[in-house]
């Protein structure tokens, strides 16, 4: 069998050829081109990387500065001065929309704007901020223990009535039972 199968192998010289020449042309072509990819790859993974720092120190900048303005603006809320509270949530504001801008799929921008608005009484404004931080990562620790404040506040709302409400000032009528 093996001698019949070097008989073919010697009566088809032409064919065997085409394939081994095939065989080097690619080897020499790779040969060429990974090392030029693999320095392309390189400086793709190292751009992507300084990117990611960047972009860390830019978040790890914004909650600095808005967890400062927040705090500065809920003092001011605590002590009645509503009028000066608007300039750090212009601040505040501002430096979210910049992050938005240069990092617009992190949560952490809407997230800390959501905030502001929560302490601005905005609540339906500070939800659509935290589904939106929610939309770019959905595991956002943050956002989500926001949304179930948010949505506690929505509904706990039209439990507190004021006291002049009909139902609490009226005395509770006593129901009769039904007689056959």
């Amino acid at each position: 069998a093996l001698r019949t199968f070097r008989k073919g192998l010697a009566s088809r010289k032409g064919v065997v050829r085409v394939p081994l020449v095939a065989a080097f042309l690619v080897a020499g072509l790779a040969v060429y081109f990974i090392p030029r990819l693999s320095r392309e790859t390189e400086k793709t993974i190292e751009a992507r990387r300084q990117a990611a720092v960047s972009h860390a120190r830019t978040i790890e900048r914004l909650q600095k500065r808005t967890d400062a303005t927040l705090a500065a603006a809920l003092a001011l809320r605590r002590a009645g001065q509503l009028g000066e509270m608007v300039k750090f949530w212009r601040d505040s504001e501002e430096a979210c929309r910049e992050v938005i801008q240069e990092v617009p799929d992190r949560p952490e921008a809407y997230y800390e704007l959501g905030r502001m608005y929560r302490a601005f009484m905005e609540d339906d404004h500070a939800l659509r901020l935290q589904e939106s931080a929610l939309e770019r990562d959905p595991e956002f620790a943050p956002a989500l223990y926001e949304r179930i404040v948010l949505h506690a506040r929505r509904y706990r709302a039209p439990l507190r009535r004021p006291a002049a409400s009909p139902c609490l000032s009226a005395r509770p009528r006593l129901l009769r039972p039904a007689t056959r």
